[in-house]
């Protein structure tokens, strides 16, 4: 948890009713990512999209320890990407909030086509993304 925005560790109820509030209330977005061909194993991480206004999401991914350094994150995250293209008809505006510290995440949403915005606040930096 050291690299989410909030690394303290949450008890499984209380993250089971942020979840739950996160998806059925705040219409939030989750794809779930598997490597194919099997939907069996675990899954390899997730992508989620939070809408913050019309047509403005905020986008968190997380990958598997297991599961990184493969090249993963950046096809996961176009693919959602993309896939939430199916959901809303609008231009949107994609915001990532990564942490200083997190080369990785950087250079994810980097190579992604995010930008970084003016309004990056140290120790997180803000990355943009519009897609018509």
């Amino acid at each position: 948890r050291s690299m989410f925005l909030n690394p303290e560790i949450v008890a499984h109820d209380v993250h089971s009713e942020w979840f739950r509030d996160t998806i059925l209330t705040r219409n939030s977005l989750c794809f779930i990512g598997f490597e194919l061909p099997s939907f069996d194993s675990p899954g390899v991480g997730y992508c989620r999209f939070d809408p913050v206004g019309v047509g403005f999401f905020e986008v968190s991914i997380v990958i598997s320890p297991e599961k990184q350094g493969k090249g993963l994150a950046r096809l996961f995250l176009a693919e959602a990407c993309s896939e939430l293209r199916n959901f809303v008809a609008t231009p949107l505006l994609l915001q990532a909030k990564v942490k200083e510290n997190n080369p990785i995440s950087v250079r994810l949403f980097e190579s992604a086509g995010f930008r970084a915005s003016e309004a990056d606040n140290e120790p997180v930096r803000i990355f943009e993304k519009t897609l018509v």
